[in-house]
């Protein structure tokens, strides 16, 4: 076979790279290109040195998209506001959200650190067999 006259792409078909088709192909390449845009985030080291000093901070979670086929390939990962208590967060957020005007839909944000879950109420046997 001559693969001198043909496209990289039909060759990268031809070989057998893992994707059926060119869309696949993008959008593999668009998610390794954004993991690795976001292990430079400068938001991350900030985030980061905020928990270390004993902050409490609102994480937005922001969805990232491929820009050939629309796909959704991660999140964006940015600091939403910081306060000395997860109370003080809290109120900030509500506060920013009050008339609706910053909420996104597709956002997500998350507070650090989390607080402790709930103690769970023990198990009880019912005739020897735990349910």
């Amino acid at each position: 076979m001559n693969t001198n006259l043909m496209h990289p792409d039909d060759v990268a078909d031809m070989m057998g790279d893992g994707y059926r088709n060119e869309h696949q192909r993008q959008h593999a390449a668009s998610g390794i290109a954004f993991r690795a845009s976001q292990d430079s985030n400068p938001d991350n080291d900030r985030i980061a040195r905020l928990l270390a000093a004993g902050k409490h901070v609102a994480v937005r979670y922001t969805p990232a998209y491929c820009r050939s086929t629309d796909a959704y390939i991660g999140e964006v990962r940015s600091l939403f506001c910081y306060a000395d208590t997860h109370e003080a967060v809290l109120s900030d957020i509500k506060y920013r959200f009050r008339d609706g005007l910053d909420a996104n839909d597709d956002d997500r944000l998350e507070i650090l650190p989390a607080l402790p879950a709930p103690a769970r109420a023990p198990v009880v046997e019912d005739d020897g067999i735990p349910f």
